[in-house]
């Protein structure tokens, strides 16, 4: 089984992470915002014109689909755990979850380009706490993303050998 599901929160850097460990293991990537922009439109128009309940479908759909594929590293949004069949579905991969501290988190988004946090005090914050234990609850191994990027990088990769190889 070759899924590597990356979930944490927005900011925590899966996606980043996501490319280049994908690039550096010869697994396919798939961003899951990514994908749902190029279908449905910008996320931010989504959540404005339809709500966050559809986006949620969208990104629940997209998910399944990738999960079909073999040899993938998935980037995921930070609420996808959020929901119980996708908890479930997760469980066809390896789940790693990309452990970034909130302040360093804070540091590197622009809450005004998120839809769940734009004028939003303190939703950032929220969130975090409400999704960190669904996190540890459904993940296979925990990176951490404090230091520097490539470090968190090797890391995973490290996480996708013993996996894959046993090493």
């Amino acid at each position: 089984m070759s899924k590597f599901i990356l979930v944490g929160m927005s900011g925590s850097g899966k996606t980043t992470i996501g490319k280049s460990v994908a690039e550096k293991t010869n697994l396919k990537f798939i961003d899951l915002d990514a994908v749902i922009e190029e279908k449905y439109g910008k996320i931010s128009d989504i959540f404005n014109e339809a709500g966050e309940g559809r986006f949620r479908e969208y990104e629940s759909r997209e998910f399944m689909t990738a999960l079909e594929m073999e040899d993938i590293v998935i980037s995921t949004g930070g609420g996808i755990l959020g929901i119980k069949p996708n908890r479930e579905a997760a469980k066809k991969g390896t789940v790693i979850f990309i452990d970034r501290d909130i302040d360093k988190i804070k540091a590197s988004i622009d809450e005004s380009n998120r839809p769940m946090v734009r004028n939003k005090p303190g939703m950032l914050e929220k969130l975090y706490k409400e999704r960190y234990g669904i996190y540890r609850e459904s993940m296979d191994f925990t990176v951490f993303n404090n230091g520097s990027v490539s470090e968190c990088i090797d890391s995973v990769i490290d996480v996708i050998n013993k996996i894959k190889y046993g090493v």
